[in-house]
């Protein structure tokens, strides 16, 4: 198990591509694509009725990531781990002729992890303590 202890830990989304990105990183948590709700009368008929949930709209907490920026996320119940590392979602779309395009859709990465989104619009995770250069060295700033 990782020990944190000390500090808030935080995780970067950055944007090496030409255009705007919307990024959201949550803490790890059940996800309910549908619910279905059942019942039986007393006489022994049942009806039941199913609602999906969709997500072809821009969700509640994307934040706009401009080109050459990164964010930096600290989600809810997140940070001063004693003896876990618990597991973040990123999630990553760009809009493109009025539609939304998604470039991760809740990838789990460990809590404090970064990614950097490259300028063909592809995801790669940083260099732990940094924001621009890859895992593989890779430096992806705009200098």
């Amino acid at each position: 198990m990782d020990k944190m202890l000390g500090h808030r830990s935080s995780t970067h989304v950055a944007n090496a591509s030409d255009k705007p990105i919307y990024a959201k990183v949550e803490m790890e948590k059940p996800k309910v694509e549908s619910v279905t709700y059942r019942e039986t009368d007393p006489s022994g008929c049942s009806r039941s009725a199913t609602v999906d949930f969709k997500t072809d709209q821009l969700p509640n907490g994307y934040t706009r990531v401009a080109p050459g920026q990164d964010i930096e996320f600290q989600p809810e119940g997140s940070g001063y781990r004693i003896l876990e590392t618990k597991t973040v979602l990123v999630s990553v779309i760009t809009e493109q002729n009025g539609a939304n395009n998604a470039i991760c859709n809740n990838l789990p990465l460990k809590e404090n992890q970064s990614v950097i989104i490259t300028e063909d619009e592809k995801i790669v995770e940083t260099k732990m303590g940094s924001v621009w250069t890859d895992k593989y060295g890779n430096d992806h700033s705009r200098e």
